[in-house]
């Protein structure tokens, strides 16, 4: 997400027609969506099955539903309204007026678009961070909870 987000869409902009560009990203910006509910569900389910049952555990499982409910949200009620917005301006949101409230309304969905990628990522970003720190708490392997090495 991060890489197709800060590497894909600025470089899309910059060497196609915004027009282009945006179809382009259109169609790629579905498929993370549709990728991050199913990897996001997965990983929630994994963790709620296989994590302790502390309240820790339980947020930690919880945490990559903040990214489902991110990508749900942005395929199935702004990307579609961005897409009626630019079909009504004749595919390209550069053709209506400056002034126009279909300008000011894709500015506000883009806007929001952009903070529901955000918070997808993050939301992966912060989960994968949890595991890491939670691996350099975790006793070694073979090692019982109460400090005993467990060889005999």
């Amino acid at each position: 997400m991060l890489a197709f987000g800060g590497i894909f869409v600025p470089a899309a902009f910059e060497h196609l027609p915004t027009q282009s560009a945006a179809t382009l990203l259109r169609d790629g910006f579905g498929a993370i969506d549709r990728i991050g509910v199913l990897v996001g569900a997965t990983c929630a389910a994994l963790g709620f099955a296989a994590g302790p049952r502390t309240l820790r555990g339980r947020l930690r499982a919880a945490l990559p539903l903040a990214g489902v409910v991110a990508h749900l949200v942005s395929a199935f009620a702004v990307n579609p309204r961005i897409h009626e917005l630019r079909v009504a301006a004749g595919g390209a949101i550069g053709q209506l007026p400056a002034d126009g409230p279909e300008l000011a309304a894709f500015a506000q969905l883009h806007a929001v678009s952009r903070g529901l990628f955000g918070l997808a990522a993050a939301s992966a970003l912060l989960t994968c961070v949890w595991d890491v720190l939670s691996l350099r708490q975790a006793p070694p392997a073979g090692a019982s909870p109460d400090g005993e090495s467990g060889a005999f």
